[in-house]
């Protein structure tokens, strides 16, 4: 039979959830099973993703978070229900393609990271990123240790020692998960050199190009922060062409961990990044974000 707890518990195990997250998925599983209309949209949608990995997540997902409205379970819940159910098939593709098991391990743990985002900001176990995930299942994104990346075609023109990029151009996109772990520039650098060789079919020559455009790469860090800290030894190895400021403070729950309620004063200030950004709101100034490229050398 499709999809029975004992197949979602080996999965919770395999992305390490607390104990108490864990049980509560497990519980969530079960209200669905009992809602039989929401299982066998459930179980449908598995099977449509089975036969297409380019299927229509967004609007299997709906279905089924409208059929599984009489369960009582919050949307975020159900939209990590929706998401776990579909890695049995998501592995398979992996298989497929050859795709070593620990890619595909690391890749599915965003899911923890993203339950643990979820109980910050929301007080929820679940996920409210329900869009990012359709991605990962058309095999796009990739978790290749402490970062993870994704093929697109970059947006514009840039040129910097005479390696050029024009619009349409194969970059790898950079994502930075919220892991709970600082971003150990050594990890980050191990995870470059795996994407280098995961990716390396798509580029000739001797230089991987990685594009991101991250708050993490905005251009006041370097007035917050020491040249030594995490985030400014990351953000230095991006030639930053294009900076970019957010019309309000909706973004700032990816440093604090919460919504903003208006005053700055009631955000955590325990550490000198959230203390500078407290400071900058008090002042009225706007946060912001930055777009870069990284040119890397393989070795």
């Amino acid at each position: 039979m499709l999809f029975l707890i004992d197949d979602m518990f080996d999965f919770l195990e395999l992305i390490n959830l607390s104990k108490e997250d864990k049980n509560y998925y497990i519980s969530a599983v079960s209200f669905v099973m009992g809602n039989g209309a929401a299982f066998d949209i459930l179980k449908e949608c598995v099977n449509i993703y089975k036969k297409d990995k380019n299927f229509d997540y967004f609007s299997c997902l709906s279905a089924f978070k409208n059929a599984a409205k009489g369960t009582g379970l919050h949307e975020f819940t159900l939209s990590a229900v929706f998401v776990m159910a579909l890695f049995d098939a998501m592995r398979g593709y992996y298989e497929k393609e050859g795709i070593p098991v620990e890619v595909f391990k690391d890749t599915i743990a965003d899911l923890k990271y993203k339950t643990e985002e979820c109980k910050c900001v929301y007080g929820i176990v679940g996920t409210f990123a329900e869009r990012w995930y359709a991605r990962f299942f058309t095999l796009n994104i990739f978790a290749l240790g402490r970062l993870q990346f994704e093929i697109k075609k970059f947006n514009g023109n840039y040129e910097k020692s005479g390696y050029k990029l024009v619009n349409g151009d194969i970059v790898i996109g950079v994502h930075i998960p919220r892991t709970g772990a600082p971003l150990d520039y050594f990890e980050v650098k191990k995870s470059y050199k795996k994407a280098s060789e995961f990716f390396k079919g798509y580029f000739r020559g001797g230089v991987t190009p990685f594009l991101c455009e991250s708050w993490l790469l905005f251009e006041k860090h370097a007035e917050m922060l020491g040249k030594t800290s995490n985030i400014m030894k990351f953000s230095a190895d991006y030639d930053v062409f294009e900076y970019g400021l957010y019309e309000d403070y909706g973004e700032v729950w990816r440093l604090f961990d919460c919504k903003f309620n208006g005053d700055p004063s009631a955000l955590p200030s325990d550490s000198s990044l959230r203390r500078g950004y407290i400071e900058l709101m008090r002042r009225g100034e706007k946060t912001g974000y930055g777009r870069g490229v990284y040119l890397y050398e393989n070795k």
